[in-house]
């Protein structure tokens, strides 16, 4: 393929020649192809290693201590409150009402008397035998059977009735 090339390229040499006025003269040339080379193995060339930073050691991370167990004490479950009832409210005494219900004969004197003492107190108004009765102070209802009574001492007696005293007139 070279040869036809060359042969070629001389060909129009010659051509060209024969433009300029000088007699061309063919000529065959004649070229055989060079040996193809072996190739040498092609050293490449080591690069020059690049200096690299050296990395900085990773911080291991500090253990967290972990919590030495404790022995929680068995805790017994806290009873839930109960609402606390509302107390009701005391009622203030009629003395007409309460003497009505009750043999006790001077009801309405002994109200007059406490009354314009301790206006708007506590008490239990008592019934004993024989048509007699007492209004006694209290601090609580539930004090109300035992102080009629005078601590059991006093039989027969009943509550007739426990209440604030009116305020006075």
């Amino acid at each position: 393929m070279r040869q036809i090339a060359v042969l070629a390229l001389a060909a129009l040499v010659g051509t060209l020649g024969a433009c300029s006025g000088a007699t061309p003269t063919p000529q065959i040339v004649y070229v055989t192809p060079a040996p193809t080379p072996t190739p040498t193995p092609v050293s490449t060339p080591t690069a020059t290693p690049m200096p690299t930073a050296t990395p900085m050691p990773t911080p291991t991370p500090t253990p967290t201590p972990t919590p030495t167990p404790v022995s929680t004490p068995v805790s017994t479950p806290t009873p839930t409150p109960r609402a606390k009832p509302t107390p009701t409210p005391i009622a203030i005494l009629d003395p007409a009402v309460v003497c009505a219900s009750t043999t006790y004969r001077r009801c309405l004197d002994s109200f007059a008397l406490i009354t314009s003492m301790v206006p708007g107190e506590l008490v239990a108004v008592c019934e004993y035998g024989g048509h007699t009765g007492d209004i006694v102070l209290i601090s609580a209802v539930g004090q109300a059977k035992d102080e009629c009574s005078a601590s059991g001492t006093i039989s027969p007696s009943r509550v007739v009735a426990v209440g604030r005293l009116p305020s006075a007139p």
